[in-house]
């Protein structure tokens, strides 16, 4: 019971920051878990790589990127609405949370068969093939039916989990006054429009090369 004021207190005190900081990490985390997974699953051809960790920093300066996209609607609505219109947005938001994590979740669930299939990750044709037809669909299950009863569950699971966790990070979205909000947008635009361009240099980080 104390571990659990101690928690809401702080969350009290670090206001939408603890939304925001949790989404972030969450945006990186679960993608640097799944290339964890590809490289594992993958050693005998990874390493053949001699510099193979560069595309964990490359991904990350990626990852980084997509999560400051995935703020930016986030940070301008805490940031600018006063608490009388945050209140009510607090299921939103939740489900915000939840719907990003567990699409993360998803696609990194997926990677590592379209990988072995295709020798790339999920792109246009995934896509393409979400609108399969039973014949394609039969086939799917009877070559990965036990990988996809695994990623439904581990889907299933980090909704869960994640709609639990943006609910508790949501409650406390409105406990900041209206001047800390204005103070804390000023330090987080910056840093989350530095993060959706990738570098400092004159043209931005281009996510396809």
């Amino acid at each position: 019971m104390a571990d659990s004021d101690t928690a809401s207190r702080a969350h009290e005190r670090l206001g939408p920051l603890a939304y925001l900081a949790g989404l972030f990490l969450l945006a990186l985390v679960v993608p640097f878990l799944g290339r964890v997974v590809l490289a594992t699953g993958f050693h005998e051809r990874v390493a053949l790589e001699p510099e193979y960790l560069r595309a964990f920093v490359g991904g990350l300066r990626i990852d980084t990127k997509v999560a400051c996209y995935a703020l930016v609607p986030v940070v301008l609505l805490l940031m600018l609405l006063p608490d009388v219109v945050l209140r009510p947005l607090r299921a939103p938001l939740a489900g915000y949370f939840a719907f990003l994590t567990t699409l993360l979740v998803a696609m990194e669930a997926i990677t590592p068969d379209f990988v072995e299939q295709y020798d790339v990750r999920p792109e246009r044709l995934f896509i393409e093939s979400l609108g399969f037809s039973s014949e394609i669909a039969g086939t799917l299950w009877r070559e990965y039916g036990a990988h996809l009863l695994l990623a439904s569950g581990l889907v299933l699971a980090s909704l869960l989990a994640s709609l639990s966790l943006g609910r508790r990070l949501a409650a406390s979205v409105p406990a900041w006054p209206w001047w800390k909000r204005a103070l804390a947008m000023l330090a987080c635009a910056p840093l989350v429009f530095l993060g959706a361009r990738g570098t400092l240099r004159h043209r931005p980080l281009n996510a396809a090369m």
